[in-house]
């Protein structure tokens, strides 16, 4: 249990420092703010996932 959470969190703070890096290479404007979006739902979907999985299994 513990070495999934650990590497939950691993996983999602390896997303979250690419999603930042990968901004800073983005120009300003409409694409960046769409970039941010699409970065955090997909750091919504890993954070929930492994939970959805967990309350399906009970």
């Amino acid at each position: 249990m513990k070495a999934a959470l650990y590497a939950l969190i691993r996983r999602l703070a390896a997303f979250a420092l690419l999603s930042a890096c990968a901004e800073f290479l983005l120009p300003r404007g409409e694409t960046r703010k769409y970039a941010r979006f699409a970065a955090g739902l997909i750091l919504l979907d890993a954070a929930l996932s492994p939970l959805a999985r967990f309350l399906g299994r009970i």
